[in-house]
């Protein structure tokens, strides 16, 4: 028979081998869904807003900086914007390029992205406004939030990516103005007067040359 110490042994080493297999396979998840990833930032000229901090899952991610996250990181992922401009705005939209994988299919990159605020009508059109989504006026600071994740994910199953996202490349997209002007790829526009639908580069109106830059309409 068993002495009480001996007994007592026996009990703790049992309840180790219950707990490890109790948790093991949590732990074995995490390591496993909590991956390297990396989000970079895609510059142009002159951009008129700032990208700061960006948070994922409620963590502070460092643009250029490696982190750990689950597969799942992209859902709520949100972009502190600042408006450096002079120029009150009341519409930005942030570019999301997904890289391919090294010896992924030889696809090209699928592109998304997250847009605040409402961009102009055209004329005879009716904008919805977004009441909880105001202009940004010069030096305010505003959450640009990806909502949709579902539909993101969605479109990137749709494209043969994996399931978990490694690296993700961030840039300015188009940013429009209050007086009616748009900032594009380093550039800034007026609607074409002759064409409504149309965008038209503002030094290129004031030359009125015959050479247009057109931006198409979204």
């Amino acid at each position: 028979m068993f002495s009480n110490s001996r007994r007592t042994i026996v009990l703790i080493i049992s309840l180790l081998v219950i707990s490890v297999s109790m948790f093991a396979p949590t732990f074995h998840g995490l390591a496993w869904q909590a991956k390297e990833r990396e989000v970079k930032k895609l510059n142009w000229p002159k951009e008129p807003v700032k990208i700061g901090k960006l948070k994922a899952k409620g963590a502070i991610i460092v643009l250029g900086g490696k982190f750990r996250a689950e597969d799942d990181w992209l859902k709520g992922l949100t972009f502190s914007v600042k408006n450096t401009s002079e120029k009150t705005i009341t519409y930005v939209e942030i570019e999301l390029n997904f890289p391919r994988e090294k010896g992924a299919q030889a696809e090209p990159d699928a592109h998304d992205r997250i847009i605040y605020g409402q961009y102009p009508a055209l004329p005879g059109e009716t904008s919805t406004p977004h009441p909880d989504q105001p202009p940004i006026r010069p030096g305010e600071t505003v959450d640009v939030v990806l909502k949709d994740y579902d539909g993101v994910r969605d479109f990137l199953n749709n494209t043969h990516y994996p399931a978990g996202i490694h690296q993700l490349e961030v840039s300015v997209g188009d940013v429009v103005f209050d007086d009616g002007t748009k900032w594009s790829g380093g550039g800034l526009f007026r609607r074409d007067p002759d064409n409504p639908g149309g965008w038209m580069r503002i030094k290129e109106m004031a030359r009125n040359t015959q050479d247009r830059n057109y931006v198409g309409e979204m």
